[in-house]
């Protein structure tokens, strides 16, 4: 996370607009003060891949289609 100035985010706006498509977030400030976070939108494809990646650690495949030997009653 990176602080910046507004003055100096003005002064530098294609900089710090590549940095965070770089996955930065910037903190601008005013006066020493936090006025906003500037962070990129979240990558819907890359967070379904991460959260795949990590169900396919713990994840069992077997057989579906063989019969499991458990008797049970369908619904009405």
């Amino acid at each position: 996370m990176v602080q910046v100035a507004i003055s100096e985010f003005r002064g530098h706006l294609n900089k710090y607009l590549k940095a965070v498509q770089h996955g930065e977030t910037l903190v601008l400030t005013s006066r020493n003060r936090e006025i906003a976070k500037i962070t990129a939108p979240d990558d819907k494809r890359t967070s379904a891949k991460q959260m795949l990646g990590e169900l396919r650690k713990t994840a069992q495949v077997g057989d579906i289609l063989s019969a499991t030997g458990e008797n049970w009653k369908a619904g009405k």
